[in-house]
């Protein structure tokens, strides 16, 4: 009697394919706060040309009190830019970091386990769900 056929090898792994997507969207969180460090910069900028007008807060004339309240908004605004890269660029190195753990831990993408976005009056993120083996 012959003895049973061995079973086929698994196919080769593609560990840096199934890591791009990853990569990608932690890259783009990383670049978040390389544009949170400029608008940190813009915003100090503003603000010292602001205190150049009007030194002590005493400014010579209406036009350099106007000026320099269009460098307290800039600064403003350069404030709120930073905020919102800041948590932008949190969400998406969390959301790479995470989806890479889940590359590496589960492997290439399968039928049975599914990632997805979940939102209602009292939930908003993502669920994973399916058959982890």
């Amino acid at each position: 009697m012959a003895p049973p056929p061995a079973p086929a090898p698994p196919p080769e792994r593609d560990v840096l394919g199934d890591l791009i997507g990853p990569i990608v969207v932690a890259g783009a969180g990383a670049l978040a706060f390389g544009a949170m460090g400029i608008f940190i910069g813009l915003r100090g900028a503003a603000l010292s040309e602001r205190d150049r007008l009007c030194p002590a807060q005493a400014c010579p004339d209406e036009g350099a009190r106007q000026e320099a309240l269009a460098r307290h908004a800039d600064a403003d605004t350069f404030t709120v830019a930073t905020n919102v890269a800041w948590i932008g660029g949190a969400a998406l190195l969390a959301v790479g970091a995470t989806w890479g753990a889940l590359a590496l831990a589960l492997g290439g993408p399968s039928d049975d386990v599914a990632l997805t976005p979940a939102l209602d009056p009292t939930y908003a993120g993502v669920r994973l769900g399916g058959r982890l083996q």
